[in-house]
């Protein structure tokens, strides 16, 4: 090879290479938040090689559960934007319901019982069709399952029906935070219950509260917490999912003045994060350093919130889209109350 083609293809590499960075700490693009619905405690997630959308909730009056189904579409004036059906009651009470689901369109469902760390958890195992209409209830095809000592917890599903959950574990079994991994039995012939595939205990990674996990293809996971329910603390931590754990790197804090983190992964290393800062929601991005791995490469972070007093975002992403939802409140005398939600591409935007 001539050395002028050799210069130019370095070139190239450092060009690819440099912008890459510049895209890790450009601001994210974001569209501008829309509300949807009318709840708290939003979790959403997205069918692995599809845009269908999955949303649980609790009710801002009382306890009572609810979810929504969706589909990301192409809008003639919004652009993306996600066409909702209607909201469906579980006519189930609990808190901090969160939901993953699979290509084939089974659903889970996690939810404590109680605000607060409780001897069990429970989750059901529900069925869509991911090829549907927008507006579907869920076929509940199992309930009421226990597990666990905790709440708060939060999932994370892959292509390859691998998903994870982390959650709080405090008072009676320390102010630590536990993860497990696992997938359906064979929800094909009938059998729907989870296969914890870390075994029948937890296992604790870190101490914080308000957990939130993401999981790709590629055995990649990024976890993201804060310190402590006094704190303003955030710390993240990278870690290699296998068959029965996750080989987690050290906590890094990468936020002094925030709370309520949540977090996706795309398979292309880049992660979608939401927070809450004087009280609105903002959201950064970033992309997992290939030379280290325990470090993520951030942006800095954008507001998002049309309104205050928003709180508990969620994320989710299909690898094309990433999506995010909170609760935002209506003013400083009534306690936040309105579901919104904000799209933004997956792949990266170039600045040369």
């Amino acid at each position: 090879m001539k050395r002028s083609h050799i210069f130019y293809a370095l070139l190239i590499v450092c060009i690819a290479l440099v912008n890459l960075r510049v895209f890790a700490q450009a601001t994210p693009t974001w569209d501008r938040a829309r509300i949807y619905d009318h709840g708290q405690q939003s979790s959403v997630a997205i069918a692995p090689s599809s845009n269908y959308v999955v949303e649980s909730h609790k009710s801002q009056n009382n306890n009572t559960m609810w979810y929504r189904t969706g589909r990301i579409i192409d809008h003639v004036t919004l652009g993306k934007a996600i066409s909702w059906g209607d909201s469906h009651s579980t006519d189930t009470n609990g808190y901090w319901p969160t939901v993953t689901v699979t290509r084939d369109g089974y659903v889970i469902m996690v939810y404590s019982p109680s605000n607060q760390v409780v001897p069990q958890i429970i989750y059901w195992v529900g069925k869509i069709n991911p090829a549907g209409p927008s507006d579907q209830s869920i076929q509940w095809l199992l309930k009421n399952q226990a597990f666990g000592y905790g709440f708060h917890a939060s999932l994370s599903m892959n292509n390859n029906n691998q998903f994870a959950i982390a959650y709080e574990c405090r008072n009676g079994c320390q102010p630590e935070l536990d993860y497990r991994l696992g997938h359906l039995d064979n929800p094909a012939v009938g059998r729907y219950n989870i296969v914890w595939d870390t075994g029948s205990a937890a296992i604790p990674y870190d101490k914080g509260v308000n957990p939130h996990i993401a999981i790709n293809d590629n055995g990649q996971v990024i976890e993201a917490h804060q310190t402590g329910a006094n704190d303003k603390y955030l710390h993240y931590r990278r870690g290699t999912y296998t068959s029965s754990t996750i080989n987690f790197q050290t906590s890094e804090r990468y936020d002094n003045s925030a709370t309520q983190p949540a977090v996706a992964l795309s398979n292309s290393g880049r992660v979608f994060e939401l927070h809450i800062q004087n009280n609105s929601v903002f959201a950064r991005t970033g992309i997992l350093n290939a030379n280290d791995p325990g470090r993520v490469d951030w942006s800095n972070s954008m507001d998002l919130g049309t309104m205050r007093f928003n709180n508990y975002p969620a994320a989710a992403t299909n690898n094309n889209q990433a999506i995010g939802t909170w609760t935002a409140g209506d003013s400083t005398f009534s306690d936040p109350g309105n579901l919104q939600y904000s799209l933004t591409p997956v792949q990266p935007q170039f600045l040369f």
